[in-house]
């Protein structure tokens, strides 16, 4: 069920300067920013997970009494540290298609949280989040209320984010949210065509 990230940057890494991602396609879960990495920038523009499944991710954060599915596309400060602070401009991110949904969360974006869901460690600074189509089946079987998705999904922290939904709704599946935010998103308008 699960498959191992696609994208990976070197996580014993502590600090990696700028990781830019250009016009990018891949098959299976772009998952950064984790492990020994204390500092860093992500730049993405034009990222396309074309199909991927992460239910079976063990590491989850927890709040409000559920498991939340990690993301097609993963940028997660996983420091404990307050003193970390990684820094990102997302732009265009999609994933999955209408007839292929990625299985988990489309897009995941946070810091560091505490068992019951708060900011209390690493953070994430996110100028700017604006995303393409997402289309995600959570894949989470009937009768399991303590696991959810989303098509895009901001957690614990990420400061000074603008969001810009996209123009369509995404697909989704059973426990998954179209978008939700841990707090510290604000919604931007649609950038013009």
């Amino acid at each position: 069920m699960c498959q191992m990230g696609t994208l990976l940057n070197d996580t014993s890494v502590a600090d990696f300067g700028t990781l830019a991602l250009r016009g990018v396609r891949v098959t299976g879960q772009v998952l950064l920013a984790r492990d020994a990495v204390r500092s860093d920038h992500v730049a993405v523009n034009r990222l396309v997970v074309e199909a991927a499944d992460v239910r079976g991710r063990v590491e989850r954060p927890h709040g409000f009494g559920a498991d939340a599915l990690q993301g097609a596309f993963t940028l997660w400060d996983q420091q404990p540290d307050q003193a970390v602070e990684i820094t990102a401009e997302l732009l265009c991110l999609s994933a999955g298609s209408a007839d292929r949904p990625v299985r988990g969360s489309g897009v995941f974006v946070g810091g560091h949280c505490d068992w019951d869901g708060a900011a209390d460690g690493g953070a994430m600074r996110v100028s700017t989040l604006r995303t393409g189509e997402i289309h995600t089946d959570g894949g989470i079987p009937a009768g399991t209320p303590d696991v959810f998705g989303a098509g895009v999904f901001v957690i614990s922290g990420p400061r000074s984010t603008k969001y810009s939904p996209p123009d369509r709704s995404p697909r989704m599946g059973r426990t998954t949210w179209c978008w939700t935010t841990g707090g510290g998103c604000r919604r931007g308008r649609r950038p013009r065509r």
